[in-house]
């Protein structure tokens, strides 16, 4: 699939949510799907994936999110994300977060889930940082300003060390 300008309505832009929650499972993984559903128009999520760690890993993960009344389903966790990426039935090209610290917080773990998704050709997005009076961020910006520097790097690192699989 050519991924394309997604300001093109013909475009099929397939995104994946990836959400972790530390305390508050349910209102904080319906409050991280809605920073980037207000980034990357809803109709692009095409699954949720959700984790629970810290306090709430006596918890398990809610089976789905509320937001606004709709249920949105939980497709899985990181590693079942991490499957489906390499999975030629894959429902998704890009991968959402609202920020990198979401995928973990050891940078060893972080560098080796961006390595993954270079390889399965999935791009990670982050939603852009807005806590440094950043405000001008549009509703919806083109998919190109959302890409994730550490995603770029590990796509250039991959490439310098010849690392195709």
């Amino acid at each position: 699939m050519t991924r394309t300008d997604p300001r093109q309505p013909e475009t099929l832009i397939r995104v994946a949510f990836y959400g972790l929650a530390r305390n508050d499972p349910a209102r904080d993984l319906a409050a991280q799907y809605q920073q980037c559903r207000h980034v990357v128009p809803g109709h692009y999520l095409a699954t949720a994936f959700f984790d629970t760690t810290g306090a709430a890993v006596h918890e398990p993960p809610p089976t789905q999110l509320t937001i606004n009344d709709a249920a949105v389903p939980r497709d899985g966790g990181l590693a079942d994300l991490l499957d489906e990426a390499g999975s030629a039935a894959r429902r998704f090209d890009f991968v959402i977060v609202a920020d990198l610290d979401r995928l973990g917080r050891d940078t060893g773990r972080v560098s080796d889930i961006l390595r993954h998704l270079v390889h399965c050709d999935v791009e990670l997005l982050v939603r852009p940082d807005l806590s440094n009076g950043n405000r001008e961020v549009p509703r919806h910006p083109p998919l190109q300003h959302l890409r994730s520097v550490a995603y770029l790097h590990a796509l250039v690192t991959v490439c310098q060390e010849g690392d195709v699989r």
